[in-house]
């Protein structure tokens, strides 16, 4: 077995069939913290320092402005091209659906041999030439002389979709697109991509469904858009709060080498349940000020806050001796740091782990998801 031990934290590594990724939320940035600041003016440490409040009400000389984000996620593993085209082969031979894994480039001269294949509903993971980067899922539907396409793409990442989008306009295909972000972190697409085609091909063929225009819902935000089936979605890290997923069966449970998930009942939201755990997020914001005194002397200011409770908690670290001369100008650091708990779903990262682990590579599994391989 491969190991993958010592490449965590490396960034991208070409010849590896995974990548690991640090787990990173996909959170909107906190930008209500000008409170926040103000308030460093009613702590004690602050008032007693009477040069500081007066510096800090008159500068204008901030140097620097920035925020990070960290979140204890587990590392997320990444699987390269070739792996989603063994992913493809595999779920060709246990489910009978069709998924082709190709590029841009590959898609547009395909085209016509994708109408011409026997299987008239497709998956298609567009990927690009190199490296780990976004991928973009979608379903080709030919049934009856159809000439249909669903983009699936979730996240921000859009510009790979509107170039597809506008070759297959011109060739007189109608388009349905998605605007829904399903991802809560910024690495599990191409793990998604693999899970939610799996549940759309499976589905619309349980079904019987033939063209999306008579059972997708319209997205009234954008022209276009549709909602994905809540059918679909089970697996997802982000779904709709108004879905109704006790009426949806997990579909991929029928097609199990277990006989107690085949012949058993589980819902979607059973499911989702059973793959919900607990993860931290903290949110790092910093500000540097920079004054000109005529006394050089550092202050350091550390804030934590737990943005439920608002709870603030003051660190002091003051130089006895101040700045030396080899050091630029004096300043005053202020740090805030927002940490909150909250649930989500971990099935796409464990997804990660248990197809890297079936590809033959060799790596330690995070403790919040060691308990699910006992499964």
């Amino acid at each position: 077995m491969t190991s993958l031990a010592g490449d965590v934290g490396r960034g991208l590594f070409r010849e590896r069939p995974f990548l690991l990724q640090s787990g990173v939320v996909n959170e909107k940035m906190d930008r209500g913290l000008d409170r926040r600041v103000e308030l460093l003016f009613e702590m004690d440490f602050v008032k007693s320092r009477p040069d500081v409040v007066k510096e800090l009400e008159d500068s204008s000389r901030t140097i620097s402005k920035f925020s990070k984000l960290n979140c204890f996620l587990p590392t997320i593993v990444i699987p390269s091209n070739e792996i989603l085209k063994k992913i493809a082969a595999d779920y060709k031979e246990k489910y009978g659906i069709e998924i082709i894994v190709c590029t841009l480039e590959e898609f547009r001269e395909g085209i016509d041999s994708f109408c011409a294949l026997a299987i008239k509903l497709i998956g298609v993971i567009v990927v690009q030439n190199s490296g780990y980067r976004h991928v973009l899922p979608l379903i080709l539907n030919f049934q009856n002389g159809a000439k249909q396409i669903f983009s699936l793409n979730t996240g921000s990442n859009r510009g790979l979709e509107k170039e597809l989008v506008s070759f297959l306009r011109g060739l007189e295909f109608e388009v349905f697109l998605t605007i829904e972000d399903r991802q809560y972190d910024y690495y599990s697409c191409r793990t998604e991509a693999t899970v939610i085609l799996r549940n759309a091909l499976l589905d619309m063929r349980e079904r019987g469904l033939e063209g999306f225009d008579a059972f997708l819902i319209r997205d009234v935000r954008q022209d276009s858009a549709f909602f994905v089936p809540k059918e679909w979605t089970y697996g997802a890290q982000i779904v709709r709060a108004t879905d109704d997923l006790d009426q949806v069966d997990v579909i991929r449970h029928k097609y199990s080498k277990k006989s107690e998930k085949r012949d058993g009942f589980e819902t979607a939201r059973e499911y989702r349940e059973r793959h919900t755990e607990e993860i931290v997020i903290k949110t790092v914001y910093e500000w540097v000020f920079l004054f000109l005194r005529e006394k050089n002397e550092e202050y350091e200011v550390s804030i934590v806050t737990d943005v439920r409770k608002r709870s603030y908690a003051v660190k002091n670290s003051i130089p006895e001796d101040g700045l030396d001369d080899s050091k630029d100008l004096p300043c005053l650091k202020i740090e805030i740091q927002d940490i909150v708990k909250k649930t989500t779903n971990v099935f796409l990262v464990l997804k990660g782990y248990k197809n890297a682990i079936k590809y033959g590579i060799k790596l330690d599994v995070p403790e919040i998801l060691r308990g699910y391989f006992s499964l």
